[in-house]
């Protein structure tokens, strides 16, 4: 569990957190599951972060947290569910690195918005993308992807909000459902 100030900054160093055993590069330890119980920043200085299982908003937040994860030529990845049992309120990553953030854990889940300011590669599963924002709220469930999204994978999004598509939606995914935006599920299969 994360608690404290809410922010881990490296100068250059990646990060792993989940999974089993030590990850020398940063140091680190990783634990089974991993809860944020405040807000949290990740920054690093062209490191990656790499989320090797579970990762959930701490169950007694009163608040759901955010989660921001900006890490200069560093990959990102989600090795498992994010926010399946508490969703966190936003989540934000920004990386310069080609491959961009990398989906493996199938699941992200938030209260509001996703934004992936970076290429989006989904890998290993299908993807499900969930924003339970409603009502007069939607429009703080928007998903946004600023610029490429690919990957062999299945790719659902559930929203109220908007999904906005700033880059090219890749080669090995199609679009079974043209119309993206508010009270629609949008759904892409790299099958047909």
């Amino acid at each position: 569990m994360f608690g404290g100030t809410g922010t881990v900054t490296t100068n250059g160093g990646s990060v792993t957190i989940g999974g089993s055993g030590a990850n020398s590069a940063s140091n680190a330890i990783p634990v089974a599951a991993t809860s944020f119980g405040t807000n949290y920043t990740f920054t690093t200085s062209n490191g990656a972060v790499t989320f090797s299982d579970v990762v959930d908003a701490l169950s007694t937040s009163l608040v759901a947290p955010t989660l921001t994860l900006s890490t200069g030529t560093g990959q990102v990845s989600f090795g498992g569910v994010v926010g399946g049992n508490y969703p966190f309120a936003t989540l934000t990553v920004t990386t310069t690195n080609a491959t961009g953030t990398i989906v493996k854990g199938g699941v992200i889940t938030t209260t509001g918005a996703q934004t992936y300011n970076d290429a989006v590669r989904l890998a290993t599963n299908d993807v499900v993308l969930t924003s339970t924002a409603s009502g007069l709220n939607a429009s703080a469930g928007n998903i946004t992807f600023a610029k490429t999204l690919d990957g062999a994978q299945n790719l659902t999004l559930i929203t109220a909000g908007d999904t906005t598509f700033l880059g090219k939606v890749g080669d090995s995914i199609r679009s079974e459902e043209r119309r993206v935006g508010k009270e629609c599920r949008s759904r892409w299969s790299p099958y047909h």
